[in-house]
Formats: structure tokens, sequence, C-alpha cells
């Protein structure tokens, strides 16, 4: 008799703790939240390769680009090389853009968030429809900013950085790397100082280069030769001076000081060197078909005053 009830008693608590268990998972299944819920408020979503014209407003500046090709040119100010990688990020960014938070769904004074003189970023798509992000003030903890769509009563915030990106200035955005070329592309290089010719050299088939002028067929140092080529196709722009000067003579870019040329399957370049703005440090510089002025780093340009006969391979 005690077996018996001993085994009832076993039963009973089986059954008990299954009972348990079902209800416990079930309730736990029902309570489960979803794995990866996307919590981001999407405010665009659109290809950014439809972007063909972004026109970018700041208190101090303003700047309007288009693409075509898949290059992008500065439409104003006229001239202006921009960084193709640096606007391809910033039209990515506008066209996936997505809000930290909603601050306030319907806000009328807009002045409290710095909206009511904003920055502004419009992009204009291939169907000719355009979308525009106004950008307030910064968040009291610095980290993000306050915006809002043209048209839309919703005020949102955004990163930090990609505010940043949207607000640039000129100087963010500008390409400061003066040519597109690789050193190897190079087959023609020359130097002028003071107008006089110091030298012509060209690659040869085998890939080492010659004089041709003023001594004809001389054998180079091409390593000498090289290594300004390399140099010449790295050079970035050290400081932007003006845009549109109106007299380029200020510079000593009237009767420049020297003047480098080099060519390409594609291309000649030639950049002219004025006066030095710090002795020995940094020098003032244009493109020929350009007027921009700028200055570059003198350490790049160590070879300006080589003798000719240091670069005659001797022997």
């Amino acid at each position: 008799m005690k077996l018996y009830r001993n085994i009832v008693i076993l039963a009973f608590m089986i059954i008990a703790l299954v009972l348990v268990w079902g209800s416990t998972g079930k309730r736990t299944k029902v309570e489960m939240k979803p794995e990866n819920v996307d919590n981001t408020i999407a405010i665009f979503d659109f290809d950014a390769d439809s972007i063909t014209h972004i026109t970018i407003v700041n208190s101090d500046s303003r700047f309007e680009l288009e693409r075509k090709e898949g290059k992008w040119t500065s439409i104003f100010p006229e001239g202006m090389r921009v960084n193709d990688y640096t606007i391809d990020m910033i039209a990515e960014y506008f066209s996936n853009l997505t809000a930290l938070k909603i601050v306030k769904d319907n806000e009328e004074n807009v002045k409290l968030y710095g909206l009511d003189d904003p920055s502004t970023i419009t992009v204009r798509l291939d169907d000719g429809t355009e979308k525009t992000l106004e950008i307030g003030d910064l968040t009291p903890t610095n980290d993000n900013y306050y915006a809002k769509v043209k048209g839309d009563s919703r005020i949102f915030t955004i990163g930090g950085y990609i505010g940043d990106q949207f607000k640039s200035k000129k100087e963010n955005i500008r390409q400061r790397i003066l040519f597109d070329v690789l050193p190897e592309e190079i087959h023609g290089f020359s130097l002028e100082r003071g107008g006089k010719t110091v030298f012509v050299a060209k690659r040869t088939e085998n890939g080492n280069w010659e004089i041709i002028r003023p001594v004809h067929q001389a054998v180079a140092d091409s390593s000498e030769i090289e290594s300004m080529v390399f140099f010449v196709s790295n050079l970035a722009v050290f400081n932007f001076i003006e845009e549109m000067p109106s007299d380029i003579g200020k510079y000593g870019l009237e009767d420049p000081a020297y003047a480098i040329e080099f060519e390409t399957e594609q291309s000649i370049q030639r950049l002219l060197l004025g006066s030095e703005k710090v002795k020995g440090y940094e020098i003032y510089a244009k493109l020929a078909d350009n007027n921009e002025i700028f200055t570059l780093s003198m350490e790049l340009l160590y070879f300006l005053d080589v003798p000719l006969d240091d670069l005659i391979k001797s022997g």
C-alpha cells in the first residue's frame, strides 16, 4: 500500500512539473522580444546615384555642385576643384539618412533648436525633384544636431559627424591633390627656372629617362628624374589663397620663378611657381589653366635649383 501511495505521489509530481513547465514555456514565449529589431527612423531612402546636384548653404558660404558622367564639378564658385570621394560620401549619407530620435512631431517654435536660420543641404534628383534638409544647433551634449526636412514639421536629431558633413565649408570639399596621375603614366617632364629651360626629359621604351634639351639625348640619372616625377605627381595644396585674383603679380606669378611641365597620353599639365610665402618652406603657385592661387610645401620641390650636371649620368 505504501508503495502504491508513493507511485501515485510521484506521478502527480511529474504531471505538475509538466503543467508548470508548459505554462512557463508558453508565458515566456509570449513575452520574448524579437531579435534584431530595427529602431532606426528613416528620413530619406533612395539611390545616391540618382543625385545630380547638391547645394550647401551655411551662414558664411554657399556652393553648388553638379555631377556629370560620375564626376563632380563646382557650378558655384565656378572652377573650384572638388574632391569626388568627399562629395560621394555626402550624397550617400543624405540618401540613406536616419534620425536618432524624433524630438517634436509638430513644433512651431523652431528657434529653440536653431532652425529659424538653419544651414541647408538641397539635393536634386535625376527626375527633377528636390529634397532639402535643414540643420540647426548642436544638442546640449554637443554630439548630435537638431534637424528637419523642409516642409515637414517634425524635428529630429542626426549624428554629429553626418551633420558636420552636411554643413561642410568649401575647404572641406576641395580637392587638394593637384594631379590625378600615376608616376608611371608620365612620359615627358621639364623644368624652367626664371623663364629659361633647365631641362626637358622623356621616358624611353625601356622605362629609363633621357634628357633631350638642352643636351641632345644625354643619358639622364633616371633615379633623379623618377624622384622628381614621383613627388610632382603627389603634390597637394598646402593653403588655398585666392580664387579669382585681380593681380597674380603680387604672388610672383606674372613672371614665374619656376615652371614644371609634364606630359601623359591624355594631357599636358603645367604648374607655375612664384615667390616664396615663407622662405624655404612655402611657395605661391597656380596651374597654367586655372586662375586660383594656392601655396605648396617646398619640401617636395627640393629639386627646383638642382644643376643640370647633377641630372646627367656620368661615365
